[in-house]
């Protein structure tokens, strides 16, 4: 009996060891409720949409004054940060973003000013 109490606690042991925890794949990929504060003409809200397709990043800025894309959009998975550029009414603007959790903080920038930008992840 002692043998079969052993052999059970040597095979629950090892079962164990063999368990393989999941690893946490970080990506911006999804959609996001965000928020630029302080620009001249106001604040803005809407839904930033961000798509993987064949290995490479696209984002569109969507608002109820329509959808902005983004001319190049990328994630560094090294520091978590996400970048790109898009044009708003005839003014490039650069987007930096760092990815913590479910958040994305950073600014939307142009010629030496810098806007708040903050987004949560939707829930599906």
């Amino acid at each position: 009996m002692q043998k079969f109490i052993y052999l059970f606690f040597v095979i629950v042991l090892a079962s164990c060891a063999t368990v393989k925890t999941k690893q946490v794949v970080i990506t911006p990929v999804g959609d996001w409720d965000y928020t630029i504060t302080g620009t001249p003409n106001g604040d803005y809200a809407g839904v930033l949409s961000i798509v993987e397709k064949e290995s490479a990043l696209t984002a569109t800025l969507k608002s109820n004054e329509g959808e902005l894309p983004f001319t190049n959009f990328s994630f560094d998975k090294a520091t978590n940060i996400a970048a790109g550029n898009f044009n708003f009414q005839g003014t490039d603007l650069t987007f930096n973003a760092t990815l913590a959790g479910e958040a994305l903080n950073g600014n939307i920038s142009t010629s030496g000013m810098a806007f708040p930008f903050k987004a949560t992840r939707k829930v599906k």
